[in-house]
């Protein structure tokens, strides 16, 4: 909806051949025609980043003028842009006051998008009122208790940035030759969300969730492997260096959590999958030394949903390339220093959490070793030295870093790294989140924290925390409740853990057990 001053006429470019925020190397120059349907209605076949779309738009208060193909202007009904350049290309409507576009694409054809165009029947006023009800609906699967409108706020506002991605396009599913069956696409990217974001997803949405494991097999089956991001583009090797077999962990994420689809399938792919790194195999080990945890660690978390699934085959072959983690490290047991890094350096991506935590503890030479560098690292010691230190919840290297605290017996400098984090890195307001959202990785990982909770990617198991709450709910799939309660006073160490009064005296609870829901009370010391 448009409104403009009266007695004045307005003009609306619509660039169809506009890539957003994307720059061109990443995205590709665009091709296409545009036609003038009728006074009211623009009509454009476009190739966008390898992808044909097809787009239907009405400007009720409006009428259609030119086309325009750079900054020239054209009296003609149809405009044709044949060679992929990188050029405004599209056409204006003209109007003297307040009008309204209605905006339909699909990737399947022309009929299709003037199908959706004219089934949808509802006003502008009435659609954002169904779009609110529905974002509430969502946005109610959690409910925390508390009185602080500021607390709110800024939990609401990192849960509404979660569940922006990813996007249904059922029934447009263009990287198929079928198009009509559950497709899900901007997953963007892997390397973000599958630590934080997607295990939420697969707690509380079984509908999207399903969806998504839907397009993992379906693309496994079409393309040989799994995607590490999938836009609205035919590229899928954006960012290819990031990061190797992350849909790995999300399928056994998804299996934990009870989300349906077909895991022997997605089992089988996952090994096919991983046929696309042959330096992996023949080596020992990646050149990146984050690739080869990656892997290893992929490859353990899928020997175990294969021994669940009773594959015990390839419950053993994916045991033996687990082990190959050991060749990330080096004899101080960080990351190989002669290895090149993504993102930081090896010290950021030496702290996560791992399937064989003895074999992690034998790389550093002893747990007090071990300890010793994760306390220079979060800056309990040597606070002068900002050589390699934790660089808060900013990027997705350092968001489950904190759990590693816990995973060599330090709880209690675990609670106070991320009770510092949340009461310093995120506020409310533009820039209340200290990084990245990265597609809802960072604004999952602050939901997860502030619930006490935290999940391992591709493991059965939540490090428990510290709850910022008195009491929270999480409404789950089939009508179920998880209550988070915390009780004791404003501590931030839990002397105790119980799930439905049964003693959690790890401070850990299987992700499968959660998502049956229950009473989960945290007493504080």
């Amino acid at each position: 909806r448009y409104r403009f001053k009266g007695g004045e006429q307005h003009s609306i470019a619509v660039d169809f051949a506009n890539d957003g925020l994307y720059i061109p190397r990443l995205r590709g120059k665009a091709s296409g025609t545009v036609r003038r349907v009728d006074e009211q209605t623009l009509s454009a076949e476009m190739v966008l980043s390898g992808i044909t779309l097809y787009f239907f738009i009405r400007c009720e208060g409006g009428k259609t003028a030119e086309l325009f193909m750079g900054e020239k202007l054209y009296d003609d009904d149809s405009l044709t842009l044949a060679e992929p350049e990188d050029i405004r290309f599209g056409g204006i409507f003209r109007t003297e006051g307040d009008c309204e576009l209605r905006v339909s694409i699909s990737a399947v054809s022309m009929a299709h998008a003037e199908e959706l165009l004219a089934d949808e029947s509802r006003s502008f006023s009435e659609i954002r009122a169904d779009a609110d009800r529905i974002w509430e609906q969502m946005l109610s699967r959690i409910e925390i208790e508390t009185d602080d409108q500021r607390e709110l706020e800024i939990f609401y506002s990192n849960f509404d940035h979660t569940l922006i991605k990813p996007v249904d396009l059922s029934g447009e599913a263009f990287l198929f030759r079928e198009k009509a069956q559950p497709f899900v696409t901007d997953v963007a990217t892997m390397w973000d969300i599958y630590k934080t974001q997607l295990p939420l997803l697969f707690m509380l949405y079984p509908e999207i969730s399903e969806k998504l494991l839907h397009t993992f097999l379906q693309f496994g089956k079409e393309y040989g492997y799994y995607p590490h991001c999938m836009l609205v583009s035919g590229n899928m090797g954006i960012e290819s260096k990031q990061a190797r077999m992350l849909a790995e962990f999300s399928i056994c994420d998804a299996y934990y959590r009870g989300v349906k689809a077909d895991y022997p399938a997605l089992l089988a792919l996952s090994e096919k999958d991983a046929e696309r790194y042959p330096d992996f195999f023949s080596e020992g080990g990646c050149e990146m030394s984050s690739h080869t945890l990656d892997m290893a660690e992929a490859f353990s978390s899928l020997s175990k949903l294969a021994a669940v699934l009773g594959d015990t085959t390839r419950a053993g072959k994916f045991a033996e390339y687990g082990t190959y983690a050991a060749k990330a490290f080096d004899d101080d047991g960080m990351m190989r220093a002669d290895s090149w890094y993504y993102e930081g350096n090896r010290y950021n991506y030496s702290f996560r959490p791992a399937h064989d935590r003895a074999a992690r503890i034998r790389a550093a030479g002893s747990l007090a070793n071990l300890q010793k560098e994760a306390e220079r690292f979060f800056g309990f010691t040597e606070p002068e030295n900002f050589d390699s230190r934790f660089e808060g919840f900013n990027n997705e290297t350092d968001m489950e870093a904190p759990a590693f605290l816990h995973e060599v017996g330090l709880r209690d400098r675990m609670c106070e790294v991320i009770r510092s984090g949340l009461d310093c890195m995120f506020t409310t307001g533009i820039g209340g989140i200290p990084g990245n959202a990265d597609s809802g990785g960072l604004t999952a990982c602050y939901l997860w924290n502030v619930l006490g909770l935290f999940p391992l990617t591709g493991h059965d198991r939540v490090i428990l925390g510290t709850p910022r709450y008195a009491k929270a709910v999480m409404h789950l799939p089939g009508g179920k409740d998880l209550t988070i309660e915390r009780t004791g006073g404003d501590s931030i160490y839990p002397a105790s853990v119980s799930i439905d009064g049964d003693d959690l005296p790890d401070f850990e609870i299987s992700a499968s057990r959660l998502q049956k829901g229950g009473t989960l009370r945290f007493i504080m010391r």
